[in-house]
């Protein structure tokens, strides 16, 4: 139904929510705020957002030779996440080398999430992606540019209505946290608790015939149906796009 080219199209992060501009992995784009370009050097939350991204992506980014089309080497979700960091201004050999990997647990359906742990300076640097839900329930303490802040009950309801958003809107939703940590192994089964820093709305944008093919389909009297692993709002909005998905 999808081309399966997916893009980082809105980030929420520190009580912000960006919009990213780009056309599939070109690692090429403008982030706005209420509609107005910004610098992401000016945004601490952007920037957050940008290293997260990088660190927690396997995915490659590679340009085929003799063309102009950028395709990804892994997972096309991770790979949004790395064009993104791109787009932000983080180089993914100079950060690796400022803070390598320690340590990993590479993405599986019954945790929902992927987590990696990298040195730093400071102490190391867990990150962790995955379904919003997971990494809000790991997380008591959400980022904001002038400190850390607990996650209320307010403010965790308040967080779940961003993400409905995202999803109406037809984008796929992830959640992104951290945690700094002494040890240098992830324990699997007792991650500490950790800083929720917000939400990846990426796109996946329509195969220009499936309108028609649906329609045509319906025509000679067959039933359409979407299988997705998308979550269910999402999956309306995109089924909706399609014409596969009708109220009622």
């Amino acid at each position: 139904v999808t081309k399966n080219e997916l893009s980082i199209a809105r980030v929420s992060v520190g009580g912000e929510t960006f919009e990213v501009s780009g056309d599939g992995y070109i690692p090429e784009g403008e982030v706005r705020l209420h509609g107005e370009d910004v610098n992401p050097l000016s945004h601490a939350g952007l920037l957050l957002a940008g290293k997260l991204a990088m660190l927690n992506s396997s995915a490659g980014l590679l340009l085929q030779k003799g063309s102009h089309v950028w395709k990804i080497a892994g997972d096309p979700t991770e790979g949004a996440m790395f064009v993104f960091a791109q787009k932000i201004g983080f180089n993914r050999d100079d950060l690796f080398s400022e803070m390598p990997k320690l340590d990993e647990m590479p993405f599986d359906y019954e945790r929902k999430f992927h987590a990696s742990l990298h040195h730093s300076s400071a102490g190391n640097l867990l990150v962790a992606t995955g379904s919003p839900e997971v990494m809000l329930a790991l997380a008591d303490r959400e980022y904001h540019a002038d400190g850390d802040r607990l996650l209320t009950l307010k403010r965790r309801q308040e967080l779940d209505t961003i993400f409905d958003v995202l999803s109406r809107d037809g984008l796929r939703v992830i959640g992104f946290a951290s945690a700094m940590i002494h040890g240098e192994s992830i324990q699997r089964d007792a991650l500490p608790p950790l800083v929720f820093g917000g939400f990846f709305g990426i796109q996946d944008t329509l195969r220009e015939e499936v309108q028609e093919a649906v329609r045509k389909v319906e025509a000679a009297g067959m039933k359409v149906v979407m299988i997705t692993g998308d979550h269910a709002v999402t999956a309306r909005a995109i089924a909706s796009e399609a014409g596969i998905y009708r109220e009622g």
